[in-house]
């Protein structure tokens, strides 16, 4: 939990970002930013609505530079994976989760589109890290992947991050190749988050500061894929949507272990729980209902993704149209 000192601190740190230009150089300013404990409720309370908008409308290099330093933080701590960062990492998290559904509201916003899916060749923003060398994705040629692009493979790693989201073992163990089912490409069972198909109950290590950690980054994912509640249903295009396209992307990190944790999850959530009505709100703090409601919401925006399919006529019934149209 976050404490009187780091919320003032945390909202002074806010504050001075709409007050005047910090530039990425000033690295005590940052990692003291980012070093703070807060809570999901202090950072919704201290980071408005309009906090976001007059920092994209009056200081947008401010708000590109909180963008860019807190998806470079969690690729830094998914590459150094100790508990001591596991806060910091859920301070990145949540700063993105209520940045980026402000950041994406204007559907054709340029600068929008700039920020998050240039590579730092063609970016206005211009390179750099904010601690002076390269960033993370970077090729070595002045390219680097697209900031967007980054944080859905940060958010893919801290979905499946030992001691964070899935057990520390949870990658010691593979199937056998003659124990894994056919067309089913989980090698490591013991990562998926609920039992079901493919993951027997006796491998499915149950934590509290699992879920917790879970429903946290997988607000955020539903956060990056929020752009359809911003367009009418008619012109949103979901083949268009570079967030959408990445995170669905072949080579995505994690995908077959995301999907049976998802559907695992809903397929197997014991809403009885203990016995009584809404007894699973009651154990672990209600965390199972909350990954529950979080990974439904997920499975169903990713398998809602790509083109529509239109169902064939059946044979005989063209035929049949064309006559009554002719009659």
């Amino acid at each position: 939990m976050g404490t009187s000192n780091s919320k003032m601190k945390f909202k002074e740190a806010i504050e001075a970002l709409s007050a005047e230009d910090v530039p990425r150089e000033d690295t005590d300013f940052w990692d003291e930013l980012w070093r703070l404990k807060t809570t999901t409720e202090e950072v919704w309370e201290i980071i408005s609505p309009d906090d976001v908008r007059r920092l994209k409308k009056e200081r947008p290099q401010n708000l590109h530079t909180l963008f860019d330093q807190a998806v470079c933080q969690l690729c830094q701590v998914i590459q150094t994976p100790l508990p001591q960062y596991f806060d910091q990492a859920l301070n990145c998290v949540r700063v993105l989760t209520r940045i980026l559904p402000f950041m994406m509201e204007e559907p054709d916003d340029e600068w929008v589109r700039q920020l998050c899916w240039s590579t730092v060749e063609d970016s206005p923003f211009g390179g750099g890290g904010g601690d002076g060398g390269a960033k993370s994705g970077d090729d070595g040629d002045g390219f680097r992947e697209p900031l967007g692009q980054l944080v859905i493979q940060a958010v893919m790693h801290l979905l499946f991050l030992p001691s964070f989201t899935v057990d520390t073992d949870a990658f010691e163990n593979e199937y056998e190749e003659d124990e894994q089912e056919e067309d089913l490409d989980v090698l490591h069972p013991g990562a998926v988050w609920a039992p079901g198909i493919i993951v027997p109950n006796d491998i499915v290590v149950l934590s509290t500061t699992y879920d917790k950690n879970r429903v946290e980054v997988l607000r955020l994912m539903l956060a990056m894929l929020c752009e359809p509640l911003f367009q009418p249903a008619d012109n949103f295009d979901p083949v268009r949507s570079l967030w959408l396209k990445s995170a669905t992307a072949i080579d995505v990190p994690y995908a077959s272990l995301l999907f049976y944790s998802l559907l695992n999850t809903v397929i197997s959530f014991d809403p009885v729980g203990w016995g009584v009505p809404y007894g699973a709100n009651m154990s672990r703090s209600g965390a199972p209902a909350r990954v529950l409601e979080k990974a439904a919401q997920v499975l169903i925006v990713l398998l809602d993704h790509g083109p529509s399919v239109s169902t064939p006529p059946a044979e005989g019934e063209e035929g049949e149209g064309e006559g009554n149209g002719g009659a």
